[in-house]
């Protein structure tokens, strides 16, 4: 992909480029250390770094030119620059734009909630890999494009990389994209350029409030997702913020629970430690490996998607039972032993990290 610092300039007012605006960029980078040939070098500004500081080591690497918000920067000799009144605004336009908007391309699932967006990812995904589909996955533990595995840092990532994501997944012949979109990544328009088919809800719990003060803005924020949603949402009717989530949707609705009506009702439920069993009305009978009343919730979203996007029953049952566990998950051990083992990492790392702050 190829475009010159011009053409960039002219999708944000109040930009000015310092040198060449016939300079070509190959690619859009951040961290210095990953500048290859050609790259526009973003100088991001945080609390404990100043990307400015590394515009010398980028031009070494390759950097053709940088992205900054200030006009009077010295540049290495051949540098250009293209100056932007709002970084985080500006690259929200211009790196969806450099990747041609691959989302567009691919279908893509988006899962907000507290709890349970990574188990539900990786449900919806083997439902869609069991109906023939190449799937990309972007959650809290794992990327994966079909069954390569990558590692990830944020539950979403920036912009930059995330539509550099994107691109990889389309020249890889993703047709579905299923990804965990954090609230932080809303509110920072880290999702920008992405055109989701689905959105899903799964709950609402006491979390982040150190950066979104009320309960209020946490879930007004998530609700934003449901605006975006093109098709179809999927949200849980039994969690009182799924209202919210619903009067913000404005396409085809879908609700799944078990103590309210819904589209999607879990009757008979019947939970163990071996697993989970349970119907949904007329529509399936559901016998599962996964235990706990919050993978009913799970398997429910995940049915929720399936039928939004028209994938047979006899599909969606044959993919639900044949999933084990998402490793660290609530994931049961299967051991030759007379006790039921269970691995829960999110749950103790989370307690770890409330006792650490506990005052003794």
């Amino acid at each position: 992909m190829e475009k010159t610092l011009e053409e960039l300039s002219l999708l944000v007012q109040g930009t000015k480029i310092i040198g060449d605006g016939e300079t070509i960029v190959t690619g859009i980078e951040h961290d210095s250390r990953k500048i290859s040939a050609g790259n526009l070098f973003v100088c991001m500004e945080g609390v404990h770094f100043d990307g400015h500081n590394f515009i010398n080591a980028a031009a070494e690497k390759g950097a053709v030119a940088i992205l900054t918000t200030h006009d009077d920067i010295k540049l290495p000799a051949g540098i250009s620059a293209l100056v932007v009144p709002d970084m985080l605004k500006s690259l929200a336009v211009i790196v969806p734009y450099f990747y041609d908007f691959p989302a567009k391309k691919m279908r893509v699932i988006g899962i907000t909630g507290t709890n349970g967006k990574t188990t539900t990812s990786y449900l919806i995904r083997s439902i869609l890999i069991r109906a023939g589909y190449k799937v990309g996955l972007i959650g809290t533990i794992q990327m994966m494009i079909g069954d390569e595995i990558f590692p990830v840092h944020n539950t979403t990532p920036n912009v930059m990389d995330l539509q550099k994501i994107f691109a990889e997944m389309l020249a890889k012949n993703v047709d579905y994209v299923v990804m965990e979109v954090s609230s932080h990544a809303i509110a920072e328009n880290r999702i920008a350029g992405i055109e989701f088919n689905a959105a899903v809800f799964t709950n609402l719990t006491q979390d982040h409030l150190d950066y979104h003060k009320t309960m209020d803005n946490y879930r007004d924020t998530k609700a934003k997702l449901f605006a975006m949603a093109k098709d179809f949402v999927v949200v849980n009717a039994d969690d009182a913020a799924g209202a919210v989530m619903l009067e913000n949707a404005n396409c085809k609705k879908i609700t799944y629970g078990i103590e309210n009506d819904s589209d999607l009702r879990a009757e008979n439920v019947d939970i163990h430690s071996g697993g989970t069993s349970f119907k949904i009305g007329d529509l399936l009978n559901l016998n599962l490996h996964l235990t706990g009343k919050f993978n009913v919730y799970n398997a429910l979203s995940a049915v929720g998607v399936a039928a939004g996007e028209n994938i047979p029953t006899d599909t969606i049952k044959a993919a639900l039972e044949a999933f084990k566990s998402v490793s660290g998950r609530f994931e049961r051990v299967y051991a030759n032993v007379p006790f039921t083992v269970i691995v829960a990492l999110k749950m103790l790392l989370k307690l770890r990290a409330k006792l650490s702050k506990t005052k003794l």
